[in-house]
C-alpha cells in the first residue's frame, strides 16, 4: 500500500514536473533525507522518508512578496510544521510538548 501510493506520487510529480503548482523539497532531519511534494494547486503537502509516504494537513497556504509558506500538522502526529520557501526552503516542526526541530531543505 505505502509503495502504490509512493509510485503514485512519484508518476504525479513526473508527469507534472513542469506545472507551476508542484514544488519538491529535499530535506533532512539529523542526516536522514526526505521529500516534501507539495501540490500548491490542490492544496496537498505528502512527506516521504525512508519509503514510507505520510500525508500532511494544510491549514493555509500563502504566497506574499516571493515568499511561499505553508502550515498545517503531521497526520496523527499532534506536530504541527510551519514551512517557508524564500531563498534557502526550511520547514519547523512544533511538537505538542512545545520542542522544535528547523530541517534545511532545498527545491529540485
Amino acid at each position: 500500500m505505502v509503495r502504490a501510493g509512493l509510485l503514485v506520487a512519484l508518476s504525479v510529480l513526473a508527469a507534472s514536473s513542469a506545472e507551476a503548482g508542484i514544488i519538491t523539497f529535499n530535506c533532512k532531519a539529523g542526516g536522514v533525507p526526505y521529500r516534501l511534494i507539495l501540490d500548491d494547486d490542490a492544496g496537498t503537502l505528502v512527506s516521504i522518508m525512508q519509503g514510507k509516504e505520510t500525508t500532511y494537513g494544510v491549514r493555509g497556504i500563502k504566497k506574499e512578496m516571493g515568499t511561499l509558506t505553508v502550515n498545517g500538522y503531521v497526520t496523527g502526529r499532534g506536530t504541527d510544521y510551519v514551512l517557508v520557501h524564500r531563498f534557502s526552503p526550511t520547514i519547523t516542526y512544533t511538537y505538542g510538548n512545545g520542542g522544535q526541530r528547523v530541517d534545511s531543505c532545498s527545491t529540485e
